[in-house]
Order: structure tokens, then sequence, then C-alpha cells
């Protein structure tokens, strides 16, 4: 669980710290939408980009996480 937890910390700290860009475009995109669930809908139908990221991402929390590494990953969302 220890390792879980630095995992996410590491996550954490790159996106509110390093790239704070990308979740204040992650928000404005969702502020900009009509509608919230249009927006979530629209991710739901693209699973296939996001799904091998998010497994990416959750394999990298188990062994480091990096930025160098996991950057490619974060850039599919959105």
């Amino acid at each position: 669980m220890r390792i879980l937890r630095e995992g996410y910390n590491a996550y954490w700290e790159i996106l509110s710290h390093q790239q704070k860009e990308y979740m204040v475009l992650f928000f404005a995109l969702v502020l900009v939408q009509r509608k919230f669930r249009d927006y979530f809908k629209a991710l739901l139908a693209d699973w296939v980009l996001w799904v091998p990221a998010v497994a990416a991402l959750g394999m990298y929390a188990l062994v480091r996480v990096e930025p160098r590494y996991v950057a490619p990953f974060l850039h599919c969302y959105g």
C-alpha cells in the first residue's frame, strides 16, 4: 500500500504543481460543454484512447512514477 500511496502522491505532484496548465485546460473544456453529462458521455465513448493510458499509469504506479516516464500517458486525456 505504501508504494501505491507514493505513486498517487507523485501523480498529484505532477498534475498539481508541475503541469497546472493541463488541469486548467481540462476543467475549461468541461466547463465549455453545455452539459457535464455530454462531456462524460463523449469520454466514455472514446474508451479506446484512455483505457490503455490508465493501465500504463497504473503499472507505473506500482514501480516508479517520474514525469519523463508518465508524460506521454498523461497527454492522452482531454
